[in-house]
């Protein structure tokens, strides 16, 4: 599901000559237990935004891993741009918010809204990030589901 919605933003990128990474950091394998469609809309709304908001040329990563001991998949959306304040990411999950980006880049509307109540109806969580590198990411904590 996700090489197939990273497969459409790439098309979306290369209006804006973004280059899209995915980077699989598990050997390990994911099932996660959900309604498809519904995780779909809410990593395509993280991505789509991811794309809006980036600088022409920039790169996005989406960064799939797992960690064994908890047995939760992580899926990471990240931009390399010039993120958000750290002010911004409490309420940057909130309707029709405009975060104001150090680039004046960042405005936010209402899909990061619907992915996190998506996520959380799973029982999942979705974080706002700023790394330490710079950028800005959006981290959604899946629980895998192992029979």
């Amino acid at each position: 599901m996700l090489l197939d919605l990273l497969t459409g933003a790439c098309f979306e990128g290369q209006a804006k000559h973004i280059d899209i990474q995915f980077i699989i950091k598990t050997k390990l394998p994911i099932l996660v237990l959900g309604q498809q469609d519904f995780l779909q809309c809410a990593i395509e709304n993280v991505l789509r935004n991811t794309i809006k908001y980036s600088p022409q040329g920039s790169v996005i990563s989406a960064i799939l891993s797992k960690d064994a001991t908890s047995n939760q998949a992580f899926v990471q959306i990240r931009d390399h741009g010039a993120g958000v304040s750290d002010a911004d990411l409490v309420r940057i999950f909130t309707p029709f918010y405009r975060a104001e980006a150090e680039s004046n880049q960042a405005n936010q509307g209402y899909g990061l809204a619907i992915a996190k109540q998506i996520i959380e109806s799973h029982g999942d969580q979705i974080e706002a990030k700023r790394p330490s590198d710079g950028g800005f990411m959006l981290e959604m904590r899946l629980p895998d589901y192992m029979p």
